[in-house]
């Protein structure tokens, strides 16, 4: 089961049915009054996490995952790490402390479509606070409070 796009803005971000509450909703309306649809397809399988690391120079993670027709390389940026938490840190205990936000973070651009000029998915700091922002507003009952850039 997973999410993909219908129709709306290219900056439209994705979240993962752990962060839309109850996970009954179909239809997310964002603030500039556009919508976003959470269809639900048997065929499309959403990317599934094989590993992650630090790459040696420490400045950026990888994730590697894998899609219903090969593996993907996930970069997870130096400002998405520090962003996730506080306090802000960019070292592999980060990374694996919250592996399963940046794999669903990734899997939602994934099925939007949404890679970088490389052809890779890029996690970066917008991509988290983007996320946090559906994950409080799902708490709160609320799906208006998503950022965009």
């Amino acid at each position: 089961m997973t999410h993909i796009k219908a129709s709306w803005p290219d900056d439209a971000t994705l979240f993962p049915d752990s962060c839309r509450g109850s996970g009954q909703r179909d239809v997310q309306r964002m603030g500039n009054g556009a919508s976003i649809v959470h269809l639900r397809r048997k065929d499309v399988m959403p990317l599934r996490l094989k590993s992650g690391f630090m790459v040696s120079s420490g400045v950026d993670g990888r994730l590697l995952m894998e899609s219903n027709v090969g593996e993907e390389v996930v970069v997870v940026s130096r400002h998405a790490l520090e962003s996730m938490a506080d306090p802000p840190r960019v070292d592999e205990f980060r990374l694996q402390q919250y592996i399963d936000a940046f794999s669903q973070i990734a899997s939602d651009k994934y099925d939007g479509g949404r890679l970088d000029a490389t052809g890779h998915i890029r996690v970066t700091s917008q991509d988290v606070r983007n996320w946090r922002a559906a994950c409080r507003a799902a708490e709160s009952g609320s799906g208006s409070n998503i950022e965009h850039s």
